[in-house]
């Protein structure tokens, strides 16, 4: 905890996603005190643990919610965008993966195109989620550090969640010929197009506050919560649940090129215990770190092992399929294994982010992480990635989210 003379209060901004939800969770554990705040959220029965319902880009009413408090330490895991209207198209991955290839031949053309590559960037960060041309994320960042930065409160650290489209994973090769498929925190610039996350660390540099500060880049985030986003592992629970139910193979949803490539993903857990224990670390203040489970794989090599999990068998399709269609076949399956298992009652679409999942399989290009500066730094151990899986499904079973498999 912190030196302060003063009790630590944390708060958690996003309390409702993957991340802040694993957030609150090991603060609690650790003995502190924890103001969990989002637009929208459930009481928590939990002592130390206060639920705020607030806006935090209404400066007043944030202010008055915390009037009461002494907030010490900040831990931001709000990433906002906007509501895009939901396609009726589905994503096909053979059809994005040809305009990529088509994009990246125009490219050196396009660049003699007054406006041409801006607009192309613009539209790929819209959809990727780093476009913000409202700058409603820096706006929501400012807002509560400002207020934060004012009595009752005594803010000391900040610890800001942004991501892997930092280094442009969400480009790739063919849209960044500059591309580096090997994310290093100090080495590797920036990638080009908007990026929300670029304003929160310019306004940052540019303030130069009396607060100290970390941010933390993952990649695909696997914890629990509802109605999220990026929710790719309960995503994968739910999905391996179906095919059980129907009695097939717990078959990829990739084609071979997306069960080829190098993966990283972050634990929701893995990277709560990284951000407090960052938060009171001086040789981790003003740094940036990289926050994976620290050991890349394909999915051919861990599929197998999460549909072992499931006493299923693994079974792979070399065009792939998407998710959505299949989610929207058996809506009412899910419904009849939510009576029959006496789960919780939640839709399909409030567990899975199945246009995520579409999506993601449109990379056939590598993306992984160095934890070498994490590690120096004293604030990381490596997680096994079908771990990082099987503990969520666990907890899955435990809040009767999912079923029990039958193995």
């Amino acid at each position: 905890m912190s030196e302060s003379t003063h009790e630590p209060l944390a708060l958690v901004a996003g309390a409702t996603g993957v991340a802040g939800r694993s957030m609150v969770d090991h603060l609690v554990h650790q003995g502190w005190k924890v103001l969990a705040i989002s637009r929208r959220i459930e009481a928590d029965p939990r002592p130390h643990v206060e639920a705020i319902a607030v806006d935090i880009g209404d400066s007043d009413a944030l202010a008055q919610a915390l009037s009461g408090h002494r907030v010490t330490h900040l831990f931001y895991c709000v990433q906002y965008r906007d509501q895009l209207a939901r396609s009726n198209q589905v994503t096909k991955i053979k059809k994005m993966r040809s305009q990529l290839e088509l994009v990246s031949k125009l490219l050196p053309v396009m660049r003699f195109i007054p406006g041409a590559t801006h607009a192309l960037y613009r539209k790929v960060a819209q959809e990727a989620g780093s476009a913000d041309p409202n700058r409603r994320n820096l706006h929501f960042f400012r807002t509560l550090t400002s207020v934060l930065e004012h009595d009752p409160h005594a803010l000391t650290h900040v610890s800001l969640l942004t991501g892997g489209k930092h280094y442009g994973m969400h480009l790739g090769p063919a849209l960044y010929p500059q591309y580096s498929s090997h994310f290093v925190e100090d080495e590797t610039p920036r990638a080009p197009g908007p990026n929300w996350y670029y304003d929160v660390e310019d306004y940052i540099e540019s303030h130069q506050p009396t607060w100290t500060w970390t941010t933390f880049r993952p990649s695909f985030i696997i914890g629990y919560a509802r109605n999220a986003p990026y929710n790719f592992g309960t995503t994968v629970a739910v999905y391996a649940s179906l095919r059980k139910a129907r009695g097939e193979p717990l078959t990829f949803f990739g084609d071979t090129e997306a069960a080829q490539i190098q993966w990283d993903v972050s634990s929701a857990d893995q990277m709560a215990e990284m951000m407090l224990q960052a938060a009171d670390q001086p040789k981790a203040h003003r740094q940036a770190f990289n926050c994976t489970a620290g050991q890349s794989f394909s999915w051919n090599e861990l599929w197998p092992k999460l549909a072992e999990w499931f006493g299923m068998e693994a079974h792979f399709e070399p065009d792939g399929f998407a998710v959505r269609p299949f989610f929207e076949e058996n809506a009412d399956l899910w419904s009849e294994l939510t009576t029959q298992h006496h789960l919780e009652s939640h839709s399909l679409a409030a567990l899975s982010s199945d246009d995520f999942v579409d999506r993601a399989m449109a990379m056939n290009w590598d993306a992984t992480y160095s934890m070498t500066k994490a590690q120096e730094a004293e604030i990381w151990t490596p997680r096994e990635p079908a771990g990082v899986f099987t503990q969520l499904f666990d907890q899955l079973v435990r809040h009767r989210i999912i079923p029990a498999p039958q193995r």
